[in-house]
């Protein structure tokens, strides 16, 4: 079944500037203001800047979240330019529980639901990706130098994988958060002058699914995966004040986004039947989410100050081709009975030895009809090198082979055309920031007396928050031993002679009691929930700490 991608609007809290934008969360549009004049859109949802990190998730997020429990795939992607907020969207904040992000809550919700479904056996894998550069980074990788290649894949039904990504085993929401948390940790940030902490990669966060039914005559597994996507900030050069290395990082980026964009383009254009999605890797990579067996939503992070006028249209132009966007999303199940399989396999090998026969009797010998990758590279060369002299005809042996060298000519041809979508003008904009008035540049005291006072309050502000959450969970397992307390002593009580009357004022208490027992106990697990996760937030800026300062040491 086509549907088409969800795309909710979240506007971040304006600063000092002149609001450029008014809001209308009941009409769910948006009016961009410029010189008098008004630019309106609408979306799916438009979430103001009051809006809470729950009632994000609840409005957003949710339903996606909730797909993948019933074995379709879903994406929850965040785009916006630099310090809109996605990072905060998607991953939270650090100053209190409540903030956390779309992950978290993604987490919390999907092993929630699991300890409530009782038909059912889950298998659940995570997966942290990068994007830094054009080159894939594992975040789960904790070796010093990742020396293993990760390469995008597809496998036998068309969807995309990375060969090489680690999919570690979770078995918790704690253990989720752990692998969210130490991913956190490795990815690549910035300072600059629109965001103090602004991510220069592309992240994906990813939980594979399992679900096998306990019931046997349903002989079925049910696959799916849930791709939280933190895309990286599209930035003006000019604004951003970015030189050396931060240059080349921006170039990057905005060299993948505009290709994301040209792709979101020709997929809103039912003519076209080519879809670049290899011309970058983040395009290629999110192949599935953007046109294939996916439920996607698209959160755009706007900024309403009136500066950031020309930014926000960008933005909002972007999420409105998303919505011509259309994903067919179906539910993923495999069959657990092997043994169709297996009558699969043996009549592959019988038609195997028939082949090999009758290529003896027609004197041909050591045929290979399946083609390896290595051989296949050396036909893509054969196909090469008869396009430059047509005299080298590539050799063919069966149909297989004709089947494949048709196939690599068509991608030669396809790599080989010139793309007539306008390619980014970056060049001017570049020699417009070299033209401008030089900016001072603290000194190295003065760049290490800010950090540390930036990472002392961020400190201070986590130990506290632990320390309330700790309080809390003291407080309500109090509340609990007092209730099993009365609890017990009340049941205590039925146990003795006493009159009809007040056996039925105890039954009533004790009734009363164990209902309030129920609350408190999962305030208390609450508790322990939020009292976990400050805990997590504290270590991590203890070891993202303890990394910045090993950086600065030996380099």
């Amino acid at each position: 079944m086509h549907k088409r991608v969800k795309v909710c609007i979240r506007v971040r809290p304006a600063s000092k500037d002149h609001a450029g934008i008014v809001v209308n969360e009941t009409e769910k549009t948006i009016n961009v203001l410029n010189n008098g004049n008004g630019t309106s859109f609408r979306f799916d949802g438009v979430l103001g800047s009051s809006v809470t990190q729950e009632q994000v998730f609840e409005k957003a997020a949710m339903e996606a979240t909730e797909s993948v429990l019933h074995g379709y795939n879903g994406t929850v992607m965040a785009y916006g330019q630099t310090g809109a907020g996605k990072t905060f969207t998607m991953t939270g904040g650090k100053s209190s529980f409540s903030d956390r992000g779309i992950c978290a809550r993604s987490i919390a919700m999907i092993f929630h639901a699991i300890k409530q479904d009782t038909e059912h056996t889950y298998t659940i894998r995570a997966s942290y990706a990068e994007i830094y550069n054009e080159q894939l980074y594992d975040l789960l990788d904790f070796s010093e130098n990742q020396q293993k290649e990760l390469l995008i894949q597809e496998n036998d039904k068309g969807q995309t994988f990375v060969k090489g990504l680690s999919k570690p085993l979770v078995d918790s929401e704690e253990a989720a958060l752990d692998l969210l948390f130490q991913g956190e940790t490795n990815r690549t940030i910035a300072e600059h002058c629109l965001n103090n902490a602004s991510t220069r990669s592309h992240c994906i966060f990813t939980l594979h699914i399992e679900k096998h039914s306990h019931d046997d005559n349903n002989a079925s597994i049910v696959f799916s995966k849930l791709n939280l996507v933190d895309l990286a900030g599209s930035e003006r050069m000019k604004k951003t004040q970015v030189t050396g290395t931060m240059l080349k990082e921006t170039t990057h980026i905005n060299k993948s986004l505009t290709f994301l964009e040209q792709v979101v383009i020709a997929l809103g254009d039912h003519k076209r039947e080519h879809i670049p999605y290899r011309q970058t890797t983040l395009t290629n990579l999110l192949k599935d989410s953007l046109g294939g067996n996916c439920r996607t939503l698209l959160i755009a992070c706007v900024w309403p100050d009136e500066s950031q006028n020309d930014q926000t249209i960008a933005t909002l132009k972007f999420a409105t081709r998303m919505m011509r966007v259309k994903t067919s999303a179906i539910v993923n199940s495999q069959d657990k009975n092997l043994q169709s399989a297996k009558k699969y396999l043996d009549e592959i090998k019988r038609l195997k030895q028939e082949l090999a026969m009758h290529d003896t009797l027609a004197g041909r010998s050591n045929i290979i009809y399946s083609i390896p990758p290595e051989a296949e590279e050396e036909m893509k060369q054969n196909v090469l090198s008869y396009i430059t002299n047509p005299t080298q005809i590539p050799p063919i042996m069966n149909v297989n082979q004709v089947h494949v060298l048709f196939r690599l000519f068509r991608d030669i041809i396809l790599e080989n055309q010139v793309s007539t979508i306008e390619q980014p003008i970056i060049l001017p904009q570049i020699e417009e920031f070299t033209k401008s008035i030089a900016i001072p540049i603290p000194s190295d005291e003065e760049l290490k007396q800010e950090y540390a006072n930036y990472m002392q309050t961020q400190m201070e502000e986590a130990k506290q928050n632990f320390r309330k959450a700790k309080r809390l969970v003291v407080q309500c397992a109090t509340q609990v031993n007092v209730l099993k307390s009365e609890i017990d002593a009340t049941s205590k009580s039925l146990t003795t002679e006493i009159s009809d009357e007040e056996k039925d004022r105890n039954v009533s208490a004790l009734r009363d009691t164990k209902k309030a027992y129920r609350v408190a106990f999962e305030e208390l697990n609450k508790a322990k929930v939020e009292m976990n996760y400050m805990q997590k937030v504290k270590e991590q800026l203890i070891t993202s700490t303890l990394s910045d300062f090993e950086i600065w040491y030996y380099y």
